[in-house]
């Protein structure tokens, strides 16, 4: 069997498998660059070693493994070099989101393409009305796990008026939303795609059970009922018409 033959198709395998499992967000999977060296190598000097040719013939051979590791250790390097600057891309974009430090360094890939699916779905909700038809809605916001600079800004951009608060459930993280009976479903919805871009897992939202004056009231914060429930995907969000009062 040609040496070429056998050991190009297993590098090509080997390289395809890796790259399945490389996560540009997962910097401890980056370790199987290196695992990629070691078994090329090992391939390359075992097929050589057990070749039953001239010295001559081995000696080739092994010119000829050593180039084709050469070429690799390139073509690895330049992967590994992309990878990089495609995490520091992504981390900029999540944290211009509102994602906290933190959170970017623990995201996995779900939790980044939710982020980024809620920023596609608050793009084009937001574009069906304007700013001023929410300058009447007030948003009672108790920030917490997100960046509450970016986050706030991106609420008034839409145009709601906000007025933040302490956190009065501090051993839960965000996780609902409870609105007024006046507020547009449309409104509640893009209050949440902001937040699920920032990477806050919305588990609840409801109307109030009292308005006691909140008709055109949206209030962010924890509730720790729902610590357990699943939290709502960004496709589950788009599908909603309505939203009732649910029991833990």
């Amino acid at each position: 069997m040609n040496l070429e033959n056998f050991v190009m198709p297993i590098l090509s395998m080997v390289v395809g498998v890796i790259s399945l499992f490389t996560d540009p967000n997962n910097r401890s999977r980056r370790w199987l660059f290196s695992l990629l060296i070691v078994a090329l190598v090992s391939t390359s000097t075992l097929e050589i070693f057990f070749r039953n040719k001239s010295d001559a013939q081995a000696e080739e051979d092994l010119k000829w493994s050593r180039d084709r590791i050469r070429e690799l250790i390139k073509l690895v390097e330049n992967v590994r070099a992309k990878t990089e600057q495609g995490f520091s891309d992504l981390t900029d974009v999540l944290s211009t989101f509102g994602w906290q430090h933190e959170r970017i360094q623990n995201a996995n890939v779900i939790d980044v393409q939710e982020s980024l699916q809620a920023e596609k779905e608050r793009q084009l909700a937001a574009a069906k009305t304007a700013p001023s038809q929410r300058k009447n809605i007030t948003i009672q916001y108790f920030p917490k796990d997100v960046d509450r600079e970016k986050v706030e800004a991106a609420l008034q951009e839409l145009g709601f008026r906000l007025v933040a608060g302490r956190t009065r459930v501090s051993n839960v993280q965000t996780n609902a939303i409870w609105f007024g009976k006046d507020v547009p479903v449309a409104d509640v919805k893009l209050v949440a795609y902001t937040l699920m871009r920032a990477g806050v897992k919305i588990k609840i939202i409801r109307p109030f059970a009292r308005n006691a004056g909140r008709d055109r009231v949206i209030q962010v914060g924890s509730d720790g009922n729902f610590i357990n429930a699943s939290p709502l995907t960004v496709q589950e969000l788009r599908n909603k018409t309505t939203f009732e009062r649910q029991v833990p």
